[in-house]
């Protein structure tokens, strides 16, 4: 064979080999930072069966330190137990206590329709954490341990023209283009799994072609930093449900807390433009003026609602509460003197939404990205927490397997376990906010529809009867202490766990 023959043998054989450029290829890319996209990231990287997968983080926005400051950010979270206990696993709790949380030892919560009162009380009931303060503690973590030398994070950078397959066949990956704002051309790379924590307008949900259900509340809710006229002493959460929605008091310290003013679309613009005393004024009314007298029928249906708390407390062997504040006269509220200085409020819209499905092949979703709900008890990060500790336990038991990391029989795992527990949840919430919040519902953006479903016949009657029910609730719920330890559990601590069993459901 002469040295011609040779060549134009190589040559031949291995054309084909030639012209397939090789992709940068991750185990697991998320699109999306936020608390539960970094919180991915660092749980994924702590994890001792997927320590060594590499994750790629992609982050919209610009790298922002958080700094310590005199003010507090008007946007905070209230962290239940599965959330701390989720950051003291990867070592980060310690980091955010070395800057600031607040704990909630009391919560007390009452409406404008009844004198019946709430209080729930235990050490802690959740910690009050700035939401950048947060993400400042995760993404600390995944810069400076050793453990997270696997994940990589791209700043200003957004996924563009995702290609999915139709399976999660071992050869079929998915193709990302990845657009850097400071570059001009963009790069493509593949992966095995590609996770979707980019809010609720999320790219890779609608790529992936999971449908949602969900609307709109024609409500706003309404934060900012307030200023007490009494010290916060015993470190007390209020929260007042108006027609219209309901005012939360967080603490922050003994003198500031944070407010969650949810109300109609038109009534937080209204607010938003007053002048920032003239506010304070409106919402210092709308916690401290009096309570409108129950009906007859509304005091007859509260006293079943009592003798039902006796016979669930009979069965279920507690004793009966001895909390009678819900009676008391001198429940006191708190007096705001002013707006945090160098602050200002905000305003954000309310709806809901939930993903039909949470995963697909080779998709999965987290946080506000498969389900978005209102701001009551707290719940929207700690269930997009709840997401990432049980996403990564079902990616761990796939790894184990030997399975593919994006296996589609574990992801649809993880979609039925977190479904049997958010779609109760979310449930309840919306028919919470259904019940207190009867105003919204029947206003539009204009004060002339408004007067017309106030002044019908059947909106009145409606509305007597939904307050009727309220009372019922409040009185039922005030006088069981099994009921109310139930409800502390459930949006408290992020699980569900009964007096006579053990079994515990994660949120």
């Amino acid at each position: 064979m002469t040295f011609l023959n040779y060549h134009k043998f190589l040559t031949t054989s291995f054309r084909g080999y030639s012209v397939k450029k090789l992709l940068p290829k991750y185990d697991v890319i998320i699109v999306g930072g936020g608390m539960v996209g970094f919180g991915l990231a660092a749980v994924a990287a702590a994890s001792k069966f997927l320590g060594n997968k590499s994750i790629l983080l992609l982050e919209s926005s610009g790298k922002k330190k958080y700094q310590r400051k005199e003010e507090y950010e008007n946007r905070v979270v209230a962290l239940n137990d599965l959330s701390v206990n989720m950051l003291k696993n990867i070592d980060v709790w310690e980091f955010i206590q070395s800057f600031h949380s607040q704990p909630v030892n009391k919560m007390k919560v009452w409406e404008t329709k009844s004198n019946l009162y709430l209080t729930f009380q235990r050490n802690p009931l959740a910690y009050i954490v700035e939401n950048d303060l947060v993400i400042e503690s995760l993404r600390n973590y995944l810069e400076s341990n050793n453990n997270s030398s696997n994940v990589t994070i791209l700043y200003e950078t957004q996924a563009e023209n995702i290609q999915l397959p139709s399976s999660d066949h071992p050869e079929h990956l998915v193709r990302v283009d990845v657009q850097q704002r400071t570059q001009d051309k963009r790069e493509t790379v593949e992966t095995d799994l590609l996770i979707g924590a980019d809010g609720f307008n999320s790219l890779v949900r609608r790529t992936a072609n999971i449908h949602t259900i969900g609307w709109n509340h024609n409500q706003k809710a309404i934060v900012a930093t307030l200023k007490l006229e009494q010290a916060n002493n015993e470190s007390i959460a209020w929260q007042r449900f108006l027609p219209t929605g309901p005012v939360a008091l967080l603490p922050l310290s003994k003198e500031y807390s944070s407010l969650v003013w949810s109300t109609t679309s038109y009534e937080a613009d209204r607010l938003m433009n007053l002048k920032d005393l003239d506010f304070i004024q409106e919402l210092n009314d709308c916690l401290t003026k009096p309570n409108e007298s129950t009906s007859q029928i509304g005091a007859l249906f509260n006293k079943m609602g009592q003798c039902f708390a006796s016979v669930v407390d009979y069965f279920g062997n507690q004793i009966k509460s001895t909390d009678n504040e819900s009676e008391s006269s001198s429940f006191s509220t708190p007096t705001v003197l002013s707006i945090q200085p160098n602050t200002k409020r905000a305003c954000f819209p309310l709806g809901f939404q939930h993903a039909t499905f949470y995963s697909a092949p080779r998709v999965a979703l987290v946080g506000d990205s498969a389900h978005r709900i209102l701001p009551l008890a707290g719940q929207g990060v700690n269930l997009g927490f709840g997401d990432v500790v049980s996403l990564v336990r079902h990616l761990e038991e796939a790894v184990l397997h030997g399975a593919n990391i994006g296996s589609l029989a574990y992801l649809k795992d993880y979609t039925n376990e977190r479904q049997r527990i958010i779609v109760p949840l979310a449930g309840t919430l919306e028919l919470i906010n259904l019940l207190y919040s009867t105003d919204a519902y029947c206003k539009q953006n204009n004060k002339e529809s408004s007067s017309v479903c106030r002044n019908s016949a059947i909106s009145y009657l409606l509305n007597n009867i939904i307050t009727d029910i309220r009372g019922t609730g409040m009185s039922t719920v005030q006088s069981s202490k099994l009921l109310k330890e139930f409800l502390m559990a459930v949006a408290v601590t992020g699980q569900i766990r009964t007096t006579q069993s053990k079994t515990t459901y994660c949120l």
